[in-house]
């Protein structure tokens, strides 16, 4: 048995929930994800299309409070352009054309707000989106705009990006446990 006593303890609890979140970080990019069975739909809407006509609509968090959901935007026969951008640093989370199908999971927190636009490709048709999300009877906690753009950067390996979201949220919210976490890994795995 581990005893730890005041500094220890907080050390020791900093660094267990650490390896617990980035543990099933890396493996949730290994292996499917089970969240992809319970998704739920939240909203769906249809809208008919004539050829290379685009529609656009903007998603902010008040609309969908999770902390993660899936846009899903269904062509069925035609084909269609489907582009998400985020707003706040104008990042393009998705990108992609000539699909009749596209899904894209969009980590989400308070103040995130998207623009889509979808663009039908040759013929007149229909195109279905859905917004879906966890069950709408599970907690919907969720990570600030910054701590899901530090566990992005540190997904993608970029780990001094990610101290400075951390820090960048910790400004915003000094008591945002999350971004403390993650900033006291990352500077343990500097040894600072």
């Amino acid at each position: 048995m581990i005893r730890c006593e005041g500094w220890g303890r907080f050390i020791f609890t900093i660094t267990a929930l650490f390896l617990v979140v980035f543990s099933f970080q890396a493996s949730a990019e290994t292996r499917p994800d089970p969240m992809d069975a319970l998704w739920e739909t939240w909203e769906s809407e249809s809208y008919t299309l004539q050829a290379r006509e685009s529609f656009q609509f903007p998603v902010a968090y008040d609309d969908i409070q999770a902390r993660r959901w899936r846009l899903v935007v269904d062509g069925m026969d035609i084909n269609c352009d489907l582009s998400v951008l985020r707003m706040a640093d104008e990042s393009l989370v998705y990108f992609e054309t000539n699909e009749s199908l596209h899904e894209v999971s969009i980590p989400w927190g308070e103040g995130e707000e998207l623009i889509v636009v979808v663009t039908n490709r040759n013929r007149p048709g229909a195109v279905v989106v859905s917004f879906q999300g966890p069950p709408r009877d599970q907690s919907h906690a969720s990570y600030s705009f910054d701590v899901n753009r530090a566990l992005e950067k540190y997904a993608a390996g970029q780990r001094l990006d990610a101290e400075k979201f951390c820090r960048d949220a910790l400004l915003k919210d000094e008591d945002d446990v999350v971004a403390k976490v993650l900033l006291a890994g990352f500077l343990r795995d500097r040894q600072e």
